[in-house]
């Protein structure tokens, strides 16, 4: 009997961390100014799972379609905020690094279809 895999949304959280983890390196070993690039992997590893992390407790605590809609908004809220003060207080962003690093954190959700 096969045994199904269940993917919880704190399980998706933690993927996304540690694919964040492994941009960082990857782009701190194959950029210019390594530094640079590993800390704006980082940040955009953190302003895809953050809000999810949030969404996630959210949800944890109350299932409704309201609580769900509410999450959803504060969850796009968030990641704006976060882009907005990554540009603000970090000059020398690098975006490849960051918004590379952005779009694979969020191909954890599709993945976490397909496994499902």
């Amino acid at each position: 009997m096969k045994r199904s895999m269940r993917i919880t949304p704190f399980k998706v959280v933690q993927a996304q961390i540690a694919l964040s983890v492994v941009m960082a390196m990857l782009c701190g070993a194959f950029a210019s100014k390594p530094s640079n690039a590993a800390l704006s992997a980082l940040t955009g590893g953190a302003i895809g799972w953050i809000p999810s992390a949030l969404f996630a407790l959210r949800l944890s605590a109350q299932v409704s379609v309201a609580s769900w809609v509410v999450g959803e908004v504060m969850k796009i809220g968030l990641t704006i905020a976060m882009f907005v003060a990554a540009a603000v207080f970090f000059p020398a962003l690098n975006w490849l690094a960051l918004l590379g690093t952005y779009i694979v954190v969020l191909k954890v959700y599709w993945a976490a279809l397909i496994l499902r």
